[in-house]
C-alpha cells in the first residue's frame, strides 16, 4: 500500500488538524509514534505554512502525505520520516524541492 492515501482520520489526525488550526505560524510540530496519517500530514501542509522542523517517525504517513509538506512549507529544513511508508523516491523529491531539507 506504499503511496497510497489513508484517507480516513484518525483520532490523532483529529486532534493534529484542531492544533494546526490554532497555530498557524507554528515553526515546529512534533507527531513522533502517534497515529497521523496522510488527512494529517497534509493538513500540516495546509494550515502551517511556516513550519521548519517536522517530527513523523513511526507514523502512517504515506508519500501522499508527505510530499504535500515539501511543497507547502518552504522553510522546512528538517523532517523525520524513519519508520514510514515514505519511499526513497519521494525523499528525493523532496529535497529536490527544497534543497535546504534533511530527511531523518
Amino acid at each position: 500500500m506504499t503511496g497510497d492515501a489513508r484517507t480516513a482520520a484518525t483520532e490523532d489526525d483529529r486532534e493534529l488538524m484542531e492544533w494546526a488550526r490554532q497555530n498557524p505560524n507554528a515553526t515546529k510540530v512534533n507527531c513522533n509514534g502517534k497515529q497521523i496519517t496522510d488527512v494529517g500530514a497534509r493538513c500540516l501542509a495546509t494550515l502551517c505554512p511556516n513550519l521548519t522542523k517536522i517530527g513523523l517517525n513511526e507514523t502512517l504517513v504515506t508519500n501522499v502525505g508527505a510530499m504535500p509538506l515539501a511543497g507547502s512549507c518552504p522553510n522546512l529544513t528538517a523532517i523525520f520520516l524513519s519508520d514510514t511508508e515514505v519511499t526513497d523516491g519521494c525523499k528525493q523529491r523532496m529535497k529536490e524541492a527544497l534543497p535546504n531539507l534533511t530527511i531523518y
